[in-house]
């Protein structure tokens, strides 16, 4: 028995050159043939749904038309399976694998609340909800272990899993019957383009309901990410461009206009550098200091590498004044600089210290030593 891995995209990419991992062109049949094998083929896909069920348009196409019984595994463009050596998992090693255990899966992560409330906070929790009545409706003897995984604080994220052929049609037969059904309650037409994709965010915890009502053996592989999202490298592209221009307000404004349309942009798992969470910081500060015509940031550089570096050399800087350690050296890199108010008191309200693993600034006494600094 071999594997196959299926790299679902909707972009080019770099597919691994292990022969074992197929790119598929998820929703292929809305855009522009990448030259790979698409999920628009064949009497029965659904590949035109992709806005609302994201990756699974390419695991229904394979379930339908992928003839291989060879075991399947579904990957993305930027998410892959590794081995315990932190190697991309070979099509010989899932076998070996799959011996002892029935399905691979993602490492589990570990959330503070209920798996429903933490659905919640980012979707329509209704969404959910119907998804439990029609999986109580038509697979009852899930439905407790749906309200188990509901209540717990675990999360398996991307859709990605390895398994024998026959365990993938029975478990997409029973995903997509619930997923259908449950679609007649489901209304997408107010979501914007990053919640409508609710099929797919959906999905993603129904693979360990069916998994544990099925008493599959379970192996949790690591997730390694090849590249970020590509909408997180196109956003830092345009907000860099902007303030190459001389654009702040603009460069703010495209900022929170696609955080607030794409919040996914800022997850460990599409910001891989943490770029992103400092950007939002760095553009307050650039802002601030704009509008009450400060020297500052972008007196250092308007090129985002030298700003995220001057923004981490200047907080190490501030650790060690808010520590009473700080050099003669520390503080002539602020004098020359161009440190502001503005940005001292943005690094007090969005004070990094868990990004550096570091202690809160002591706030009280910074202001006082900046008032000193300033007399």
């Amino acid at each position: 028995m071999a594997t196959t891995f299926f790299v679902m995209t909707h972009k080019p990419f770099t597919p691994p050159a292990d022969e074992a991992y197929v790119p598929l062109h998820v929703g292929r049949a809305l855009s522009d043939d990448l030259g790979y094998l698409g999920d628009n083929t064949g009497a029965d896909q659904i590949s035109e749904e992709n806005p609302y069920f994201g990756e699974l348009t390419g695991l229904y196409w394979i379930w339908k038309n992928y003839e291989g019984r060879e075991n399947i595994g579904t990957n993305h463009y930027r998410r892959f399976f590794y081995d315990e050596d932190n190697k991309l998992l070979t099509s010989q090693k899932a076998d070996e694998l799959l011996k002892t255990y029935n399905l691979i899966v993602s490492k589990r992560a570990t959330i503070p609340q209920s798996y429903r409330d933490y659905y919640a906070e980012a979707h329509n929790i209704k969404d959910l909800e119907a998804v439990g009545r029609s999986m109580e409706k038509i697979y009852p003897g899930y439905y407790p272990f749906f309200e188990e995984v509901l209540s717990g604080h675990t999360v398996y994220s991307g859709n990605l899993m390895v398994m024998s052929r026959d365990l993938y049609d029975d478990y997409c037969t029973w995903l997509f019957t619930i997923l259908f059904d449950a679609s007649s309650e489901i209304d997408v037409s107010g979501y914007d383009l990053y919640h409508a994709r609710v099929y797919g965010f959906l999905s993603e915890e129904l693979l360990i309901v069916w998994a544990h009502a099925k008493e599959l053996k379970i192996y949790e592989a690591t997730v390694g990410f090849t590249e970020e999202k590509a909408e997180t490298q196109e956003l830092k592209l345009a907000v860099s461009e902007l303030l190459k221009e001389g654009l702040v307000k603009d460069a703010q404004d495209l900022f929170n206009n696609v955080m607030a349309l794409r919040p996914d942009i800022a997850l460990p798992a599409s910001d891989i550098s943490g770029e992103i969470e400092k950007l939002q910081p760095i553009l307050y500060i650039i802002t601030l200091e704009h509008e009450n015509h400060m020297s500052g940031f972008l007196d250092v550089s308007c090129e985002l590498p030298a700003l995220y570096a001057h923004y981490d050399e200047t907080y190490r800087i501030l650790q060690r004044v808010s520590s009473h350690s700080e050099t003669p050296d520390d503080l002539g890199y602020l004098a020359s600089h161009f440190f502001s108010p503005a940005a001292l008191e943005v690094y007090l309200a969005y004070d990094p210290y868990k990004q550096f693993h570091a202690k809160p600034l002591n706030e009280p006494y910074m202001r006082e030593w900046w008032q000193a600094m300033s007399e």
